[in-house]
């Protein structure tokens, strides 16, 4: 008998918690942003970036910071090494997206 509720409560919570929930929300934000680049030296330089948008446009608030330092490999490609805070706020239609990352960034590019 004790085998058998035991099933039977198992069975319950497994068809109760077994489930899969999914949606998509598509938004556009309006934003505004600075951006600026200090040379330390010829190969080595500070960099930060910051903007804010949403407006209730899409999301309620989103903002993200970026800094950090940078290095010239070559006259064309350059290295960052950054970090970054990113935050959302969207409500629309029962959904709650708030999140907040932070982290940070390595990265890369060609300048043309």
């Amino acid at each position: 008998m004790k085998a058998s509720i035991s099933r039977q409560i198992a069975n319950a919570l497994k068809d109760a918690l077994d489930r899969r929930v999914t949606r998509t929300d598509d938004w556009w934000d309006p934003f505004v942003g600075l951006r600026g680049h200090y040379d330390l030296s010829k190969a080595f330089y500070l960099t930060g970036r910051a903007d804010i948008g949403g407006f209730g446009v899409g999301s309620d608030l989103s903002w993200q910071i970026n800094a950090g330092l940078g290095c010239h490999l070559t006259r064309n490609l350059y290295s960052e090494m950054t970090y970054r805070i990113y935050d959302v706020n969207y409500r629309h239609g029962g959904l709650t997206y708030d999140v907040l990352t932070h982290g940070f960034e390595l990265s890369a590019g060609i300048t043309f």
